[in-house]
C-alpha cells in the first residue's frame, strides 16, 4: 500500500485488490477486459477496474465499476454484504462484448450476489456506447427485478436522493417523457 499526499488535503491510497485500511472504503476487483489493460501490463492478466464498498456504523454501499457479469458478485456479497444500497453498472452492453458491461439481467442478478436491499442502475442514461434504444436498460432491468422481487431507485439524472427513503422509488417513469 501506497499513500501519496494530494494538495496537503486530501490522499490517494492505492490497495491492490480486496485490501483495505481503516475508515477507507473497500476495493474490490471488478474484472473487465480492455485495450488500456494490455498497454499497460503488456496482456490481459491486469485488473485495471474496480468497484466500492463504503461501510459506516449504520450503512453499508456498493458501487459497481464497470464489467461483466461473473462469480466475484457472489463472493462480494458472502464477504460484505448484505447491502443497504447499491449502485451497479446497467447499459452499453452488446452481446459481441459481454466482458465489457453487464446486460440488464445480469445487473438486476448481481444485485440479488451481492445481496443488495436496493439497487440503482447507472451507467445507462447518458451518452450512448452500443446499439441498444436509451431506455432499453432501464426497462429491462425493471423487468428483471421484479422478477427476482428487487427494489429498484431510478431516479432523474442530477436528482439528489436520501437512501434511506428509497425503497420501491419507480413509480416515477420519468424517462417516458424524454
Amino acid at each position: 500500500m501506497k499513500a501519496t499526499e494530494v494538495k496537503g488535503k486530501f490522499k490517494r491510497i492505492f490497495l491492490g485488490a480486496w485490501r483495505q485500511k481503516a475508515n477507507t472504503p473497500i476495493c474490490p476487483e471488478q474484472p473487465k477486459l480492455s485495450g488500456k489493460i494490455v498497454a499497460i501490463t503488456g496482456g490481459n492478466r491486469g485488473i485495471l477496474w474496480c468497484s466500492w464498498i463504503i461501510k459506516s456504523e449504520h450503512t453499508n454501499i456498493y458501487f459497481s465499476g464497470d464489467g461483466g457479469y461473473a462469480d466475484h458478485f457472489k463472493e462480494i456479497g458472502e464477504k460484505y454484504g448484505p447491502f443497504d444500497f447499491a449502485m451497479m453498472e446497467c447499459g452499453q452492453y452488446n452481446e459481441k462484448w459481454p466482458h465489457i458491461h453487464m446486460f440488464p439481467e445480469q445487473t438486476a442478478q448481481a444485485g440479488i450476489d451481492i445481496k443488495a436491499k436496493q439497487l440503482m442502475p447507472k451507467h445507462w442514461g447518458a451518452f450512448r456506447l452500443s446499439q441498444h434504444a436509451w431506455t432499453e436498460p432501464v426497462e429491462r432491468v425493471i423487468a428483471a427485478a421484479k422478477k427476482l422481487d428487487l427494489p429498484l431507485v431510478i431516479p432523474k439524472i442530477g436528482e439528489s436522493i436520501i437512501i434511506q427513503n428509497t425503497i420501491n422509488y419507480t413509480k416515477n417513469i420519468w424517462w417516458e417523457n424524454h
